[in-house]
């Protein structure tokens, strides 16, 4: 009996310490600059540096948000299908951050992020 109840015991720690971990977050954002937002988003597997000459152009007069995706740019792998959630934490990303009059720039999948973007909010982009 002492047996098993260190069994399930076990069992429980190794399910608790599985799924009580904290999601990483589906984007890391590298924010600079002052003036409206410009938020920049590269395509699938190219890090957010492949916008940073352009951003060194534009920081005089915008804000700019770089955003690098989860699983790539040295930043942990959320689960798959991850687009909807990025596409979710990105409008919840500028809802939060009071974000308005808002420009967006992607590239390839960022090109895509960026159009379902603009649909979701109107009123910020």
């Amino acid at each position: 009996m002492k047996k098993l109840c260190l069994l399930v015991l076990g069992v429980i720690v190794a399910i608790v310490t599985t799924y009580a971990q904290p999601a990483a977050p589906s984007f890391q954002s590298k924010r600079s600059g002052k003036g409206d937002p410009v938020i920049f988003l590269p395509g699938f597997t190219c890090p957010g540096a492949v916008w940073d000459e352009t951003v060194a152009h534009l920081n005089k007069e915008y804000e700019t948000h770089v955003i690098s995706y989860a699983g790539f740019n040295g930043l942990q792998p959320i689960r798959m299908p991850w687009y909807e959630t990025i596409k979710r934490e990105m409008i919840a990303y500028i809802q939060t951050n009071h974000l308005s009059n808002v420009r967006l720039v992607g590239h390839s999948m960022g090109g895509m992020l960026a159009v379902d973007l603009a649909a979701e909010l109107p009123d910020h982009i």
